[in-house]
């Protein structure tokens, strides 16, 4: 099998339906890195969907990412 190049621009958050696809979209994604443990954090359920954010650190960029997600669902709901 020929290897190949995934890219993955981390943080990121994704919504998912129910909480128990986080740990396993987590598991996808460090399936696909062998260099480094990418990790996961639910960080709020709203309109029956959980939203998590996936990183490698919690960094300037994690934490612009999480304030902005949130003021923009707070506008939204």
């Amino acid at each position: 099998m020929k290897n190949k190049s995934v890219l993955l621009n981390v943080p990121v958050i994704l919504t998912f339906r129910d909480y128990h696809e986080i740990g396993y979209v987590e598991d996808y994604f460090n399936e696909l890195i062998s260099n480094k443990k990418i990790k996961s954090k639910e960080i709020t359920v709203c309109g029956g969907e959980y939203a998590a954010i996936f990183y490698f650190t919690q960094d300037e960029d994690y934490k612009r990412l999480i304030k902005e997600y949130k003021r923009l669902n707070k506008e939204e709901y």
